[in-house]
């Protein structure tokens, strides 16, 4: 079972907006 990392994500204002869990085969995609 692949494991999972926490990917956070700005938005324009520099604030996090966003935290998805994803496993680390779609970490090879950029975000």
């Amino acid at each position: 079972m692949a494991r999972q990392r926490l990917i956070r994500q700005y938005n324009e204002t520099g604030d996090w907006v966003s935290v998805t869990w994803v496993t680390e085969q779609k970490m090879a995609y950029p975000l």
